[in-house]
């Protein structure tokens, strides 16, 4: 028996308790460490997964943390492996430690490969749209080019009855669709806004590219899958998708809108936006943050007599002014519903007229980096029930009659244009803004 064994054996004979080893106390060690790796994985994973829900500023921040976490707890576990493997190399006694940690590393190298697997089998429908609502490398289009290159007016079927209270739906006929178009562009105006993507109104899209008209989809409701998919399945005609109208928080969810965004963006590649009454931005600043332009209902209800076409202008340009001082990312801003009726409520045809002539000369003075679009090319007959709550004057807003010819203010609009074309100022991105 050797000396050491004696002394080993005299201690054991009089009851003295063994010193732990080194290699013991390097693999506790590296068991807790490891448990706690294991543990923040999991904490990761889980900000990982909530991530997507937060539509804010602070959604890539914690998608960031939750990657941070997780590749701090690998670099933790790695280096608590190459401590055991440098100190622990000579242990025999601790066979049961060394399978517990070799379990937490088999647990750890799972759950990375689960988040590799939730990555790819979710990019499409989860985490694309999630980081397309931040960064914009999935648009093909110059938005502010698509915007400030002619003058755009929204569009529903004149024949469109919208099915509501007690009103029967009526489908618009795309040949009666195509004719219309055919006015709108013929009149000079070069794109066209629409509303909703079901039904019939799915077609307005490829009638007006074959009218050489640029288009602006609308999506109706944000949380209806079959009408997202019926507008992606339109991206080939369409040139920018407005998703959603003045739905907030009523008709669907601030997160139902932004993931609807982020979808369409990220797979149609094109610039999408949505639209709010233009007093909500100043009150939500998150509606500044949703699309990669501005696109504001500026409607206002006043009295619509000749002589208050002056003042109506200059309250929608008040608004547009007051919210293009709060946009401070370059995103240019397109007013939406811009509207003046031609009948009720003491309008007529030289008040229209006289509305728009007085606001675009504002604009034209006072509103740098503001387009205007018109709202709309016909006349709503449908809003005359009144059943619908609308006011008197909401079925008669058309720049255009029935059968395609101007009103007066449509012919200010074509003698406008020619004028800018025969400038040469209507071309390319250096397009003259409307």
């Amino acid at each position: 028996m050797s000396p050491y064994e004696v002394i080993r054996v005299g201690q054991s004979a009089s009851g003295a308790q063994p010193q732990p080893s080194r290699q013991t106390i390097v693999n506790l060690l590296g068991i807790i460490i490891q448990a706690l790796s294991l543990l923040a994985s999991v904490v990761s994973f889980s900000f990982f997964l909530k991530a997507y829900e937060f539509y804010q500023w602070y959604g890539p921040i914690v998608f960031m943390f939750a990657m941070l976490l997780l590749a701090i707890s690998l670099a933790v576990f790695y280096i608590s492996m190459r401590l055991w493997r440098t100190f622990g190399r000579g242990s025999r006694r601790l066979i049961i430690i060394r399978i517990v940690r070799v379990r937490l590393m088999v647990l750890l190298g799972l759950l990375v490969l689960l988040y590799i697997a939730v990555l790819l089998y979710s990019y499409d429908r989860y985490w694309g749209p999630f980081l397309s609502s931040y960064f914009s490398y999935r648009v093909e289009q110059n938005i502010g080019a698509i915007i400030h290159s002619g003058l755009w007016i929204s569009y529903d079927p004149v024949d469109f009855n919208r099915c509501a209270c007690h009103c029967p739906c009526k489908e618009p006929n795309p040949q009666v669709m195509a004719l219309e178009l055919q006015r709108i562009f013929e009149q000079g105006f070069s794109g066209i806004i629409t509303f909703s993507s079901r039904d019939a109104r799915s077609e307005i899209p490829e009638l007006a590219k074959k009218n050489k008209l640029s288009v602006i989809m609308g999506i109706w409701d944000p949380s209806d899958p079959a009408e997202i998919e019926q507008a992606l399945s339109r991206s080939d005609y369409v040139d920018a998708y407005a998703v959603g109208h003045n739905g907030l928080p009523s008709r669907y969810s601030y997160l139902q809108l932004a993931k609807a965004v982020g979808y369409l963006r990220f797979h149609a590649r094109r610039p999408v936006s949505t639209t709010e009454p233009i007093t909500l931005y100043t009150e939500h600043s998150s509606l500044l943050r949703i699309g990669d332009w501005l696109f504001p209902d500026a409607q206002v209800s006043v009295e619509h007599t000749e002589a208050a076409a002056g003042p109506t202008a200059r309250v929608v340009a008040e608004n547009a002014w007051t919210l293009a001082r709060m946009e401070h990312s370059g995103r240019p801003v397109l007013l939406k519903m811009v509207t003046y009726p031609m009948r009720g409520d003491g309008a007529s045809e030289q008040g229209q007229k006289a509305f728009f002539e007085t606001l675009f000369d504002i604009r034209d003075r006072e509103l740098p980096g503001v387009s205007i679009s018109v709202h709309a090319a016909f006349d709503q007959l449908w809003k005359s029930d009144r059943r619908e709550c609308h006011r008197p004057w909401e079925p008669y807003i058309g720049v255009l009659n029935p059968d395609g010819s101007p009103r007066e203010a449509a012919t200010f609009f074509r003698v406008t244009i020619q004028v800018s074309v025969a400038r040469g100022r209507v071309v390319g991105s250096a397009a003259r803004r409307w």
